[in-house]
């Protein structure tokens, strides 16, 4: 497509031909088989940029974990695209509507012997080479003028042109959504995976968990020698008072190594019992977790269901909208 080409296109596109040139270039716009190669990514992201984002579903959000997995993650973001998709393809094909579009240049009450003459200039115009170097391929022109802030003249013949791309792309969303949620998930929870299943927590994989949380949460501190020692010493230090003349500064020096070994024996109970509530309040709450996922998945089903039933319905309307095209503004 010359730039010549690509001008009148967008003059008729803005009515200045009238409804008959316009027509026209749609005409012409359909004899141009885009390649069934072309991926339906590219008009998707046209279309509605920024999309796929991460979505939480309401199900999901005390557990943003399960809403990064895959099989939970993918149907929910292929029904908020197609909701979006929905809504981009409603704003092209509303514009007479809500009178965003421009007017045509020419006054409706052009005679029918006018209009024809303005149709053999614009074939002769667009027909006629041109020595200038093309500007781009079509489809590049096609999705510019898919994109948001585009004018909604140019985006509805684009969309005409690449109905049944879209189509077929929103199909494909929507056997995304209609995905079933699967039986079993692995989550991480406390740093540990654990198979979450309708009926519950896996009990293989939660008591695997909680045996790494028992392991780990109480180190190997090995046994308090040092404290034993200090006693044993103050025994010995004691003994050796009574069979010699320093009574007094050896039983001071007993008594000091009996606190300090007794000392470090409290301590090492005290640190022991710390570990042992630690890991405690850890299983309770790997426990908590994980039926509270297993409740959260069944929501999450339940959500499914409707979401399943909007997509339809977002399918539906889109079809109709493609299926009106710009010929209906």
């Amino acid at each position: 497509m010359t730039h010549g080409q690509r001008a009148l296109w967008l003059a008729a596109a803005r009515g200045a031909y009238g409804p008959a040139g316009k027509i026209f270039v749609l005409r012409r716009l359909d004899a141009v088989a885009i390649p069934a190669h072309t991926e339906p990514e590219r008009w998707l992201s046209a279309l509605t940029p920024h999309e796929p984002a991460m979505v939480v579903p309401p199900s999901l959000v005390d557990f943003p974990e399960l809403a990064e997995l895959p099989e939970l993650a993918e149907p929910v973001e292929a029904a908020a695209q197609l909701a979006h998709l929905r809504g981009r393809c409603t704003e092209i094909t509303s514009t007479r509507q809500n009178g965003s579009g421009r007017k045509p240049a020419t006054p409706e009450g052009r005679s029918a012997e006018a209009e024809e003459k303005l149709l053999v200039a614009l074939r002769h115009l667009i027909g006629a080479a041109e020595p200038e170097t093309p500007p781009g391929p079509l489809i590049d022109h096609l999705l510019a003028d898919l994109r948001p802030g585009s004018d909604l003249h140019l985006a509805g013949i684009a969309l005409h042109v690449a109905a049944p791309i879209v189509r077929s792309a929103a199909e494909t969303l929507v056997t995304t959504t209609q995905a079933e949620p699967p039986e079993s998930v692995t989550m991480p929870i406390l740093g540990h995976s654990v198979v979450l299943r309708p009926e519950g927590p896996d009990p293989e994989s939660l008591a695997a968990a909680e045996e790494r949380i028992s392991v780990e949460g109480v180190p190997d501190r090995g046994r308090p020698w040092m404290g034993y020692a200090l006693l044993v010493f103050g025994v010995a230090v004691l003994a050796t008072a009574f069979a010699t003349s320093a009574t007094l500064p050896l039983a001071g020096l007993a008594l000091a190594l009996f606190a300090a070994g007794g000392y470090g024996l409290w301590h090492r109970r005290r640190r022991e019992r710390a570990d042992a509530e630690y890991v405690t309040a850890q299983l309770s709450e790997l426990r908590e977790l994980a039926e509270g996922a297993v409740w959260a998945l069944h929501e999450y089903a339940r959500e499914n269901e409707k979401r399943v039933q909007d997509a339809a319905a977002d399918l539906a309307e889109l079809t109709r909208l493609l299926r009106r095209g710009p010929r209906a503004r």
